[in-house]
């Protein structure tokens, strides 16, 4: 899969995300991603490859939500601690 964290792309609905991290869990890859011109539109996507091309989709399962943040938040500051 390719990585695109710190990359900025653009969804179907015609909006710009910056993907802020990336995680794994059982060979699924997920991003937190977050809206460049509405800071408060913030949503967990599953990149997917289809057809050669990185498809995002949302997670709408709320028990995955929930521990995907959890996971995006260990990891965020998994990656603060290691830049002190």
């Amino acid at each position: 899969m390719e990585n695109i964290k710190n990359c900025i792309v653009t969804l179907k609905n015609g909006k710009s995300y910056f993907v802020i991290e990336e995680v794994s869990d059982n060979f699924d890859i997920y991003n937190l991603i977050l809206n460049v011109e509405d800071e408060k539109d913030v949503k967990i996507v599953m990149q997917e490859v289809i057809d050669g091309k990185v498809v995002l989709s949302d997670v709408k399962d709320l028990l995955n939500i929930s521990y995907l943040k959890g996971r995006f938040r260990t990891k965020i500051e998994e990656d603060r601690e290691n830049l002190r």
